[in-house]
């Protein structure tokens, strides 16, 4: 079952006691990226990226968090990774175009090695992270993980740490429920 945004201020509600919320909003999108920075499988398939001749830098998507691989869209050749200084030592020392082998990933660009010869398309399967409470990616099982952050959250928001018991309690809950997922996750028992 996927986990909505209602589900949540549904169980947040009945945890906290708070019937007055409405909107958890700012609460689950903080969690939503929280949890997105911690886990490496939350992954997308970019086959849109077009490569400009004779240009051997592009822009990376903006939700881009760390690359796992980059192939060719045509041929399906995967690129080699190469440190930026690695490849920026091959792009001075060679200014020859044509198909690229390798890249490197350097501040918001994706740079290829060598620039290529011909509008070329790449496909880069790549982690991202997410905030976006009305679509959230995760697997039913971190349900609970993402309840008590938000828990936590409108403790945290709305200025009421002074209950501290019950805002510690619900923090504890959250990263406790990270480790159960991590010693899942770990042992291939948690996909995305």
């Amino acid at each position: 079952m996927a986990i909505t945004k209602a589900n949540i201020l549904t169980a947040v509600k009945a945890r906290t006691g708070r019937t007055e919320l409405t909107d958890i909003d700012t609460e689950l999108e903080g969690i939503l990226r929280d949890l997105s920075s911690r886990w490496p499988f939350l992954e997308k398939v970019d086959a849109t990226l077009t490569l400009t001749i004779n240009v051997a830098n592009m822009d990376l998507p903006a939700d881009f968090r760390g690359v796992s691989a980059v192939k060719m869209t045509v041929t399906g050749a995967k690129l080699t990774p190469q440190t930026f200084g690695q490849l920026t030592a091959l792009l001075s020392a060679n200014s020859t175009s044509g198909v690229p082998t390798r890249y490197a990933i350097f501040n918001d660009d994706l740079y290829v090695y060598p620039a290529p010869s011909s509008a070329l398309g790449v496909t880069m399967y790549y982690s991202y992270e997410t905030g976006d409470s009305d679509s959230i990616p995760f697997a039913d099982c971190f349900r609970e993980a993402i309840t008590q952050g938000v828990c936590f959250k409108i403790y945290e928001g709305k200025s009421l740490l002074g209950e501290v018991a019950a805002a510690d309690m619900h923090l504890k809950l959250y990263e406790q429920q990270i480790d159960v997922l991590k010693a899942r996750y770990a042992n291939r028992q948690v996909e995305g």
